[in-house]
C-alpha cells in the first residue's frame, strides 16, 4: 500500500511528459564522485551490518511465514477488511492473532 507521500509523487511522475521524465531521472544516473561521499556514522555502519547479515526480503517473523487459502464468509471478509484499514494492521495479522487467541482459550 502506498502511502500518502508516495501516492503524490507517482501522481506527480504520471502527468510529467516523457521529456520531463528523462530530465528528473538523469540525476541518478551518473558517477557520484568520491567527493560527494561521506563515512559511514557509527550507527549507521551498525544497521547496515545488520542488513547485512539479515539478507533479502522481509525480514522473518517466527519460523516463517507459509502463504495458505481460506474460505471466509463475504460479509465477514468486508468486515475484517473495513477493521484493518482503521487499524492499519493487514489482514494476515488479524487472522493470525484470532488463531492465537482461539487456541489460547481452548488451552
Amino acid at each position: 500500500m502506498l502511502t500518502n507521500k508516495q501516492n503524490s509523487f507517482w501522481q506527480k511522475w504520471q502527468r510529467m511528459s516523457d521529456q520531463e521524465k528523462t530530465a528528473s531521472a538523469t540525476q541518478f544516473a551518473r558517477d557520484v564522485p568520491l567527493s560527494e561521499t561521506r563515512a559511514l556514522t557509527p550507527a549507521e555502519r551498525k544497521q547496515f551490518r545488520r542488513i547485512l547479515k539479515r539478507g533479502r526480503g522481509r525480514p522473518r517473523i517466527g519460523k516463517g511465514a507459509k502463504r495458505i487459502n481460506i474460505t471466509i464468509e463475504k460479509g465477514l471478509l468486508t468486515r475484517v477488511n473495513a477493521f484493518a484499514k482503521r487499524q492499519n494492521i493487514s489482514r494476515a495479522r488479524i487472522i493470525a492473532e484470532g488463531l492465537e487467541l482461539v487456541m489460547k482459550k481452548a488451552g
